[in-house]
């Protein structure tokens, strides 16, 4: 039925149909709010994403000072060392690198660790976040 149909049969009801705004807020925000939820969710996930690559950093940074005390510390203990500390965020995949420098006056350790954080955000394909944090600690003196 053509606009001007249905107001020849019901005068004033196309004009009192394009006035009412009733229920357009909801129609809106139905459009949004999925939008809404993803970026809400994107910035959360970020957010965990993030702190577990701290909490990561962290550990390396903590358990590599073992290396300042005992120089004849192994890759295992250091491994250990951090799978205690990473319990708690889920105990991820990481690649550790453990290795001695001694070309320089000083000799040091070097520990490397390369990890991905998992990213799942509403109605994006899942994506992994790569890390890569090195640490370099000079060694004890014999």
């Amino acid at each position: 039925m053509t606009p001007s149909a249905s107001a020849k049969r019901y005068p004033g009801a196309w004009a009192r149909f394009r006035r009412e705004r009733r229920g357009s807020t909801a129609v809106e925000f139905a459009f949004v709010a999925p939008i809404l939820v993803m970026f809400i969710m994107g910035i959360l996930m970020l957010g965990i994403a993030y702190h577990n690559a701290s909490t990561i950093q962290w550990s390396l940074e903590r358990s590599i000072r073992m290396a300042m005390i005992d120089a004849d510390v192994t890759l295992e203990e250091i491994e250990a060392a951090m799978a205690e500390d990473l319990e708690r965020i889920g105990s991820p995949d990481l690649d550790l690198t453990y290795t001695l420098d001694e070309s320089g006056p000083v000799p040091l350790a070097v520990i490397t660790a390369d990890f991905a954080v998992p990213l799942n955000i509403p109605l994006l394909p899942a994506m992994n976040l790569s890390y890569s944090v090195e640490n370099v600690v000079p060694l004890p003196e014999a």
